[in-house]
């Protein structure tokens, strides 16, 4: 008689389980699919094309960097504008180096990173794409 009344009592808890596990299936099954029917067609939602956007945008984000122990030829040859043009929109002297770090030139002629970002962008919409 104790197998019959423990059986009982596994029932309801199996029963209780399998529908539980039911409900996960199909709860799995609809997250999965996209609610916009045109995305599978877009090709949304694909791993290469969201890396391949985001090496993109991190390539883009770290050619508009603008680092100290860069130099003015550095900066200028990453932002595809002429370095003399940069020399000058930045109001320093012809003989000011354009191979040394900016930290260098920077107390040397009082200009800050920022300045030379400001330049670069200034002269990118100024002067035609390259």
């Amino acid at each position: 008689m104790t197998g019959e009344r423990s059986g009982t009592r596994v029932r309801p808890v199996f029963a209780v389980v399998a529908v539980a596990a039911v409900a996960a299936v199909v709860v799995l099954l609809l997250v999965g699919r996209s609610t916009d029917p045109g995305a599978e067609a877009r090709g949304a939602g694909r791993t290469v094309d969201s890396v391949a956007i985001w090496d993109s945008l991190e390539a883009q984000a770290e050619r508009s960097i603008v680092r100290s122990t860069m130099s003015l030829t550095a900066v200028a040859g990453r932002s595809g504008v002429p370095v003399d043009s940069l020399v000058a929109e930045l109001g320093l002297p012809e003989s000011a180096s354009r191979t040394d770090p900016l930290r260098v030139l920077m107390p040397l002629h009082g200009f800050t990173e920022r300045d030379v970002a400001a330049a670069r962008d200034r002269l990118r919409q100024r002067l035609p794409r390259q």
